[in-house]
């Protein structure tokens, strides 16, 4: 199967969807594009995947063993190869004895792996889009991602609060189920930092979350009532 994208995204999507999968990697190498996978069927799950086979046969277990090869066309194009192999245990009714029997595969196991991998590369791509466009929005908005809206210390606002300068940043709306309230950002904060440095104005404070927004959470040094508290406000 064909693949618009690149062989390093193929690759990372495949090698995630078989271990999200619980399917077990017995071999994995890059340079070569290859992965083998390994598992076990029981006797009775055994015929939905061979073609055939020996008749009058009482299957007691089976093995299958994937080659999955990973390999590039172009710059942006790869194709995936899937070629299963399928042992039987098996006692025919006819005999005494069990007997391993190798076995035609009837292609729904190659399926599933090809159509896993697809489902993989395709999380993968709409990851990528959402992930640009949330950049694009903190870039266009940073206020937006924390669930804030914010306005510069006047020295009006400065002397209502009585704060010693104006240095940092008026909350002046929390926006309801966002990060700022579930940590318990409220009207009439004042931020005075973030992870550690110092809020000069508004634009400092904008530049800083949009410099640190692939954090896991960004540290604020806030102000209320007169109080220095320390809130971690996890990103979305």
């Amino acid at each position: 199967r064909d693949f618009d994208r690149p062989f390093e995204e193929v690759w990372r999507s495949t090698i995630e969807g078989l271990t999200r999968a619980g399917e077990f990697i017995s071999f994995s190498e890059k340079d070569s594009g290859l992965i083998v996978v390994e598992k076990e069927l029981s006797g009775d799950d055994l015929p939905g995947f061979i073609m055939g086979g020996p008749a009058l046969v009482v299957w007691h277990r089976g093995s299958v063993k994937g080659s999955i090869f990973v390999k590039p066309l172009s710059e942006n194009s790869t194709r995936v190869f899937v070629n299963v192999k399928i042992k039987g245990l098996g006692t025919p009714l006819l005999g005494k004895y069990p007997i391993e029997y190798a076995l035609a595969s009837n292609g729904r196991m190659e399926k599933t792996y090809l159509d896993l991998i697809e489902g993989m590369v395709l999380a993968s791509r709409k990851f990528e889009a959402l992930e640009r466009r949330y950049h694009e929005a903190v870039a266009e908005d940073p206020e937006a991602v924390l669930g804030i809206k914010t306005k510069a210390l006047t020295e009006e606002v400065v002397a209502v609060l009585g704060l010693e300068s104006s240095t940092g940043v008026l909350i002046v709306a929390v926006k309801e189920g966002s990060p700022a309230e579930d940590v318990g950002l409220q009207k009439g904060d004042v931020i005075l930092e973030v992870e550690g440095q110092r809020i000069a104005s508004l634009a400092t404070f904008r530049e800083l979350v949009r410099r640190n927004v692939n954090r896991d959470a960004l540290a604020f040094k806030i102000m209320r009532r007169g109080k220095i508290l320390t809130v971690k406000v996890p990103l979305p």
